[in-house]
Parts: C-alpha cells; structure tokens; sequence
C-alpha cells in the first residue's frame, strides 16, 4: 500500500476496454476485451489531492493505473440484482495528447 495516499473507496470489479477485435479480418471493428478482475480502489494523494484508479492483480501487479482528471465523465446503470443482469460504469481516459480511451467497469 502507498503511505502517501488515502483509500476513498474500493470494490471488487473488472475492468475491459474497447478495442479493436481482428485487426486483420475486420479492421477497424471494435469490441469489449475483458482485462484484469479484482479490487478496484479508488486513491487520492494526501499532499496534492491528486486521485487515481488503481487495480492490482493478486501478486501485486498493475493491471490498471488511470489517473482521476477534470473533465472525465462516467456513464452507468444500476444493475437489478441478477447476475445476469449486473451494473456497469463505462469513462473514457486519456491514452496519449490525442487519443482516448474507453473503459467499462462490471
């Protein structure tokens, strides 16, 4: 754990983006990749408020590190208690000055 910062909230989650699926037999097409799965935390830095969303694997590895920023929207909807039926919360993230990148969380 990072001394520096405090736990604002945490939840089991999975993460996916959405990414182009078959680059070579359908270039262009894009779909949800479903990545890392575990607890999700939310952490904002004591000295400069700075907040970012954090997930590790269970040895402690990365799997996904996105700075908070201005400006970011999130979209969701609640699920209705099945699990077939679950909640999501999809944002967008900045990959680079020019491109963005879209998540969903489950």
């Amino acid at each position: 754990e990072n001394k520096d910062e405090d736990v604002l909230f945490e939840v089991r989650a999975q993460y996916s983006k959405h990414v182009e699926i078959d680059p070579e037999d359908a270039p262009g097409k894009k779909g949800w990749k479903k990545f890392a799965k575990g607890p999700l935390r939310l952490q904002r830095h004591k000295e400069n408020g700075k907040c970012r969303m954090l997930m590790r694997d269970s040895i402690g590895k990365f799997m996904l590190n996105l700075p908070i920023t201005h400006g970011m929207k999130f979209n969701g909807r609640r699920g209705q208690g099945k699990a077939s039926d679950r909640g999501y919360i999809t944002f967008t993230s900045a990959k680079n000055e020019s491109e963005m990148e879209l998540y969903m969380l489950t």
